[in-house]
């Protein structure tokens, strides 16, 4: 699998919001990091800022890290871990 963030992390899982709306690239955050086991990262695929401040809300609001976020072309990628 392709790592858009580089070597930053040793082991994360993917997760993919391209194109999706609200609520469904919330309820399926939600339901990747349920499975995330602690310490652990996922790294996350949006295609709109909006899904990116809606993300950090998400990972504020529920005690989760944001090591990484970076623009490249038309997708924004996130690397968030549970703690």
């Amino acid at each position: 699998m392709s790592n858009h963030l580089g070597n930053m992390e040793p082991s994360s899982n993917y997760l993919s919001l391209k194109n999706l709306k609200c609520p469904a690239y919330i309820l399926k955050l939600k339901s990747a990091i349920k499975k995330l086991p602690q310490g652990q990262c996922l790294n996350i695929v949006s295609s709109t800022m909006n899904q990116v401040n809606e993300i950090k809300n998400f990972c504020m609001l529920n005690s989760f890290r944001i090591i990484m976020e970076k623009k490249e072309g038309n997708c924004y990628y996130l690397l968030i871990s549970r703690n």
